[in-house]
């Protein structure tokens, strides 16, 4: 899919149809020759999504993932209309 709008969701709970999972990848964000930055989140549904942010390496040509910083959200709800929210600080 090239748009999240054509991603079939559940209409009574938001989640994606079929037990799939959606993935999406931002713009790598470049630090050097040698170095960047991508983003990537993972949605399942209202209650289940994450990011993480992944540092890249170019070797020899080629860029590689060679891990991630931290989780950067992960929601949980926990009433008809509140979300808490919880943050990683670790780094992985």
């Amino acid at each position: 899919m090239d748009r999240r709008e054509d991603v079939p969701l559940d209409r009574d709970t938001g989640a994606v149809s079929g037990g799939g999972a959606m993935i999406v990848l931002g713009n790598i964000h470049f630090i050097s020759e040698m170095y960047g930055y991508l983003s990537a989140s993972l949605f399942a549904s209202d209650q289940a999504a994450t990011g993480r942010t992944y540092v890249l390496n170019n070797e020899t040509g080629a860029w590689r993932s060679q891990g991630y910083i931290r989780d950067l959200v992960q929601l949980e709800r926990v009433g008809r209309n509140e979300v808490k929210r919880y943050a990683s600080t670790a780094p992985k």
